[in-house]
């Protein structure tokens, strides 16, 4: 990771990813007066001193409950689960920073056999399962400004937590043996 040309140290979130997370993520703090941010050849947005385009949206995961089963997949009855096309739709309008007001993962239970809308997919509280819900959909947004997400009850600490301290949460994760949950965690700035 670069800020201006220069290396920024990056440090792991915990010691180990939460169980059944595969990726490693590391937090670095961005320098006051950073004008560029590169991270392995890719320019990453920058938070703009007076924000004025604000995309605002929320509920973005593909669902994947017991008495209900969404087309994840796009094959299938049902319409189409969009939520990749609404990222780049974002995206192109380059807003300055974006809101996601949580509930951003859907897939809770495992596919029925043989159900086209979301046969192959990953399910339950994994790390696959957010790559595939919220991080591969949202990669052209995620590309095009920075994102402030709120914790929605999909991320309690019945369900998605993990994901959620692991990716999204600004603040290190409280208990790297990932066995205890903050429901309530303190605001930010």
């Amino acid at each position: 990771l670069l800020a201006n040309g220069a290396p920024l140290l990056l440090t792991p979130r915990a010691p180990t990813p939460p169980p059944g997370f595969a990726l490693h993520v590391c937090d670095a703090p961005i320098p006051p007066g950073t004008t560029s941010l590169l991270h392995a050849g890719r320019a990453l947005p920058l938070p703009k001193a007076q924000a004025r385009t604000i995309v605002l949206l929320g509920d973005t995961g593909c669902r994947m409950k017991s008495d209900v089963i969404q087309n994840c997949t796009g094959r299938g009855d049902g319409p189409p689960w969009r939520f990749a096309e609404l990222a780049e739709a974002v995206a192109k309008e380059q807003p300055d920073a974006i809101v996601h007001l949580g509930d951003l993962h859907y897939r809770e239970a495992p596919c029925p056999p043989g159900d086209p809308r979301c046969e192959g997919l990953a399910t339950g509280y994994t790390g696959d399962a957010w790559q595939q819900d919220f991080l591969d959909p949202a990669r052209a947004m995620l590309d095009s400004a920075p994102i402030l997400a709120v914790r929605g009850n999909h991320e309690d600490c019945d369900r998605a937590w993990r994901g959620w301290f692991w990716f999204l949460d600004p603040r290190p994760p409280q208990d790297p043996t990932w066995g205890d949950c903050d429901e309530r965690t303190k605001p930010y700035s």
